[in-house]
């Protein structure tokens, strides 16, 4: 897996534990989500003879145009290999975390709203490595785990909601490793 940061790899890193998916996490990006970055990491694991599932953070590539447009080349140059697969949250991860603990289809715009929001159900939740290493919010989000599916999937087929609407696609990762 490439994974950006650190909030992603302890929770696939634990969920991966827990479900026992066989998830090689061979990646971590020290915070980098530059289309250059991950390319590089992919073409290491296809070298490796192995399957790249890349998750990333849609508020990254919509900084500004030109990152957005080279995450697009990215994603377009491997769209037609199976042994890569490109898995997203907008704005970003806390929004996957957040719909474990219902719907919701409001358009927060950065992942600082979300981040409070999410604190209203995982009180304390920081990106910080004191936070993250506890275990509490992994056991509670792991609890709701096919909630946050489900409702990631309802956010999904709802095109009435529009290009504002948060989403995450995580629940299509989740899916596939069941």
């Amino acid at each position: 897996m490439v994974l950006p940061g650190k909030t992603e790899l302890r929770y696939f890193g634990w969920m991966n534990q827990q479900h026992k998916w066989g998830l090689k996490l061979v990646s971590r990006l020290a915070g980098s989500e530059h289309p250059e970055d991950i390319e590089k990491r992919v073409e290491e694991i296809l070298g490796g003879e192995g399957r790249a599932v890349v998750v990333y953070d849609e508020d990254v590539p919509s900084w500004n145009a030109v990152e957005r447009a080279k995450f697009r080349k990215l994603r377009k140059k491997y769209q037609e290999n199976d042994k890569v697969s490109f898995y997203s949250s907008k704005p970003s991860i806390e929004f996957w975390f957040r719909l474990h603990f219902g719907y919701t289809s409001r358009p927060f715009q950065t992942s600082v709203q979300v981040v409070n929001e999410l604190r209203k159900y995982l009180v304390g939740y920081s990106k910080t490595g004191a936070y993250l290493e506890t275990e509490d919010w992994l056991k509670e989000l792991d609890t709701k785990l096919d909630d946050a599916c489900r409702h990631a999937q309802r956010l999904d087929e709802d095109k009435s909601l529009g290009s504002s609407c948060p989403f995450s696609k995580l629940y299509l990762l989740i899916e596939s490793l069941a």
